[in-house]
């Protein structure tokens, strides 16, 4: 009888065995010698790479491209850090924005919109309902000079005006190898570098931004020294859309010269008349100055910018911005934005001043061997505009460190009048 018990407790002792090395075998959670499938797995994972990796050489497609074509997630970092439903709403892959700044080229290579809903409660200071749109940009930032040069890269999202954006931020939803890594050091010679930057949007920002012609803004600010003395201060202005709608208006659109009616979105413009292929150039002691061309604009100013216009009434207007270019060849500096300039309409009929506080120029300081632009704007009555057929620029004299140059001589454009 002890001989049967232990025959039958061997027996039900090796079937418990055999089930345990059941489970063993098909368990993921218990560990087991794998060394040799593993060492087979990689190999075959690896020809599986070489495949696709020349799958995609062949159709010149890089992975990235691949996966921002189909809708996939650009910037991981969203989803781990809110914890929240990621969904894609617009990719760009080729924005066409970069701004050359002194030797320091700034591009944007793409950027992605992702709406992000049902967030972790720990979001809440991002986000207050637990829900909104993230931005990421994709940027490269390379130094193409010989020298280091300091730069805090900021970018900004303009809606209604210059005073109504939406910052650029580093601190959230950013992966660590998207993080410029510069420890408050320059960017060095020859130097290249590719991070990230995200703009957060809550649901009423998004819809506002959707329905106007935003503009992406580099910020500028690159100098040669830690203290930012004498620094490049052109910002950059770009087009920005954020749905396959605006994309669409842009390409049909009229490039408007960038003045500030146009970079700081004072006013909405419908073109009338341009000439854009003047070319003109006339001098003053080897100071050359050549008007580009003009566009006639019928404008309306923004809600937030009427007040500036309130001296007109609620008249129509028309803005003539002319396009110039000076080049500097001269020994002595003038200012960019030194030389007064007025239209004469009608020989003499009536005198119009430019406004300056809607002109766009670059440098401040125009030094010898130096080159910079302007844009010259006149805005009057449109109903005035409409007896108008002869149009002449007087624009001097050029102010300079001493007071007016080249013995206070102004020069003469006759511009073409709207057909």
């Amino acid at each position: 009888m002890k001989k049967a018990l232990a025959m039958m407790s061997i027996i039900i002792f090796t079937l418990l065995m055999l089930v345990a090395c059941g489970k063993e075998d098909v368990s993921k959670d218990e560990p087991k010698d794998t060394t040799k499938e593993e060492v087979k797995d990689d190999e075959d994972k690896k020809e599986e790479d070489e495949i696709e990796n020349n799958e995609e050489d062949d159709d010149g497609t890089s992975d990235d491209d691949k996966d921002l074509a189909t809708g996939n997630i650009m910037n991981p970092a969203i989803a781990e850090e809110t914890g929240g439903d990621v969904e894609v709403i617009y990719t760009n892959d080729n924005p066409e924005i970069e701004h050359k700044m002194n030797g320091l080229d700034v591009k944007i290579n793409q950027y992605q919109i992702v709406r992000v809903t049902d967030m972790n409660q720990s979001s809440e200071q991002q986000f207050p309902d637990l829900e909104g749109y993230v931005i990421t940009a994709d940027i490269t930032a390379k130094n193409t000079s010989k020298q280091a040069l300091y730069y805090t890269p900021s970018f900004r999202i303009q809606t209604d005006d210059r005073y109504d954006y939406i910052s650029s931020r580093v601190i959230y939803y950013i992966p660590e190898d998207k993080k410029l890594q510069l420890n408050g050091g320059p960017f060095e010679a020859g130097s290249e570098h590719n991070f990230y930057h995200v703009f957060l949007l809550n649901n009423e920002e998004f819809e506002k931004v959707s329905s106007l012609e935003p503009k992406f803004i580099v910020e500028s600010g690159v100098a040669d020294n830690k203290e930012f003395k004498g620094s490049y201060n052109e910002e950059g202005f770009f087009d920005f859309a954020v749905n396959e709608e605006q994309v669409k208006k842009l390409a049909t659109a009229t490039k408007f010269y960038e003045d500030k009616l146009t970079t700081d979105s004072i006013a909405e413009k419908e073109l009338i008349y341009e000439k854009t292929d003047i070319n003109e150039t006339q001098e003053l002691d080897n100071f050359k100055f050549t008007v580009e061309g003009v566009q006639y604009t019928e404008i309306t100013p923004n809600e937030s910018s009427k007040e500036r216009f309130r001296n007109f009434g609620d008249n129509d207007l028309v803005a003539l911005t002319i396009q110039v270019s000076m080049n500097n060849e001269s020994d002595v500096m003038v200012y960019g934005d030194g030389g007064s300039a007025k239209l004469v309409v009608n020989d003499n009929e009536m005198t119009f001043l430019s406004q300056g506080m809607v002109e766009n120029y670059h440098p401040r300081e125009l030094n010898p061997g130096e080159e910079g632009y302007r844009q010259i704007v006149f805005i009057f009555d449109k109903k005035y505009f409409e007896l108008y057929d002869k149009y002449e620029l007087e624009v001097g004299p050029f102010l300079g460190k001493d007071g007016y140059e080249f013995k206070e001589k102004t020069l003469h454009f006759e511009l073409p009048a709207p057909k």
